[in-house]
């Protein structure tokens, strides 16, 4: 005896694997810290290579929870008061930045 299964079945099931790996990783939103005196986070970047590629390729160096490529609200990222030898940064286009979705250094 054979089992048919509908092509709805199969679409379905396609669609769930498809959509897997874009479901793991959400664009930031919301408040950030940069403290290097703390371990990478969900919230804190231990290093600016950490929040420059989160921010462009949704990937990190610092051991912290990458939050995804671009950004899907406000996001503020509070910079910890410490001397930043030999950094230097550029920040590219970053996706889903606009003038509401607005990223913030303080």
């Amino acid at each position: 005896m054979k089992k048919h299964y509908s092509t709805i079945s199969y679409f379905t099931i396609l669609s769930a694997i498809l959509l897997i790996p874009f479901a793991s990783k959400a664009q930031l939103s919301g408040s950030y810290t940069l403290d290097p005196t703390k371990p990478g986070s969900n919230t804190n970047y231990a290093n600016w290579a950490s929040v420059i590629s989160d921010l462009s390729s949704g990937s990190r160096s610092d051991g912290g929870t990458a939050q995804g490529s671009g950004v899907s609200g406000a996001v503020t990222i509070t910079v910890y008061d410490t001397v930043y030898s030999s950094t230097a940064i550029s920040i590219g286009a970053i996706t889903g930045a606009s003038a509401s979705n607005t990223i913030t250094f303080k």
